[in-house]
């Protein structure tokens, strides 16, 4: 369904203006980070207050604005931080292809009827070319896409992290591999890995800690061996996923992705405050009360909004 709370919390705005701050940075490095960010959060309020007002028909109140206020605060420090640690948005030796860039990549083996209603009246159908049958698609986006000295092209990540992540935990995520994965399919060029570039949401150093653990910057690449595996186990669970699908399936017979432990981390369920959540009222099938919710709560995500990534639980 694609989204997120109206108002969103404190990590996630911040990394929202991390983001925007950080793609400006690339484009115009003449200009501070932290100004960058700053233009980021004025526009960042200025849509809030819209969207709020034209979905609940009143202002924001005093205590959802301040929690904007305290995001653009906590967000300019962590970039004059990173500007003092490391004084250019791009790592050494590397250059810029593009800045945030979406790839939609056909996945090998994965051909399935079009369901475009264009594909039985027109041969010039974008999905499948005319010939009825398409290809499951991965869809990603990247934060960018640099090329080291020897010519080899590297994902750009930009986080911000709760914890400090472990290295072998980002050596082995998952998402890093399909982006490398997926970088491969485009057939730009030699891939040389994922350069991540990770802040620590933390306006001051923590006791025990130094400036410079503030940052992290990592690049590492994957085996040959590793990318054979993923592009074969992404078909089978696209191709798996797609028969459990048939045409018009009704939304309540679909699977859902919920932790046993419940959604600590997530602002669909906010049974945990004691109040009604998006997926208990689903599973209690009050419709009612998830119309409510959701209209109330949480609006369509566009595609500036970044959500809050905790390294891939890698602390």
């Amino acid at each position: 369904m694609h989204l997120g709370p109206i108002v969103s919390p404190l990590a996630l705005s911040v990394g929202t203006l991390i983001h925007e701050g950080s793609q400006a940075w690339l484009l115009n490095p003449d200009v501070n980070y932290r100004e960058h960010v700053t233009i980021a959060g004025s526009h960042m309020i200025a849509k809030a207050e819209a969207r709020y007002k034209a979905q609940l028909g009143v202002e924001m109140s005093e205590g959802e604005m301040t929690i904007l206020m305290e995001s653009v605060y906590f967000a300019r420090i962590m970039a004059e931080n990173y500007q003092i640690r490391w004084g250019s948005p791009l790592p050494e030796g590397f250059t810029l292809i593009r800045p945030e860039q979406r790839a939609v990549i056909p996945v090998p083996g994965t051909e399935h009827p079009c369901e475009n209603s264009e594909t039985r009246t027109h041969e010039s159908c974008l999905y499948c070319d005319g010939t009825g049958w398409a290809l499951h698609k991965l869809d990603m986006r990247f934060d960018g896409l640099i090329q080291d000295r020897a010519g080899r092209i590297h994902v750009l990540e930009h986080k911000t992290f709760k914890s400090h992540p472990n290295v072998n935990s980002l050596r082995n995520s998952h998402q890093f591999l399909a982006y490398l994965w997926g970088v491969r399919q485009l057939n730009m060029g030699p891939v040389g890995g994922l350069a991540y570039d990770g802040l620590w949401r933390r306006d001051k150093v923590p006791p025990r800690r130094e400036f410079n653990d503030l940052f992290l910057r990592y690049t590492h690449t994957r085996s040959d061996a590793e990318f054979e595996e993923f592009g074969r186990l992404l078909t089978y669970q696209m191709n798996e996923a797609y028969a459990l699908r048939p045409e018009h399936r009704p939304l309540d017979t679909l699977p859902f992705d919920r932790r046993w432990q419940g959604c600590f981390d997530c602002s669909f369920d906010d049974s945990k405050d004691g109040q009604p959540g998006v997926c208990s009222a689903m599973s209690r099938a009050e419709h009612g009360l998830v119309n409510v919710l959701l209209n109330s709560k949480f609006t369509v995500r566009t595609d500036d909004t970044v959500d809050e990534d905790e390294a891939e639980d890698a602390a």
